[in-house]
């Protein structure tokens, strides 16, 4: 009888091991597909942010800058279509920013 109960405790065990591998896993490809995204990611500190209360205006100011800046550190010259995402981070206080930093998606920092 001690046997058969114990059989059953090994079958749950390893269905219970199953759930937690699969579980691990399935943690681990979540990680690595953030570690993905984020791989192509940089903030730059301290951008000059044009004062302008027309959110285009502000877009082109930054965009321009971080293109000026990649050709002259990198000597790279990188169009707006490599750009996939650009934002300031920080929240306004006032007439100005918390902080001046800007975050860029690009398929150029791998």
């Amino acid at each position: 009888m001690r046997r058969a109960g114990s059989r059953q405790c090994n079958i749950v065990d390893k269905e219970h091991v199953k759930e937690i591998i699969a579980k691990a896993v399935s943690q681990q490809q979540e990680e690595d597909k953030d570690l993905e995204k984020r791989q192509h990611n940089i903030i730059i500190y301290r951008v000059p942010e044009k004062r302008s209360d027309i959110f285009a205006e502000r877009k082109e100011h930054d965009t321009e800058f971080v293109k000026d800046l990649t050709d002259s550190v990198f000597s790279y010259k990188l169009e707006d279509s490599e750009i996939d995402r650009m934002y300031r981070l920080g929240r306004w206080s006032g007439d100005e920013r918390l902080t001046g930093h800007s975050w860029c998606h690009s398929k150029m920092w791998s």
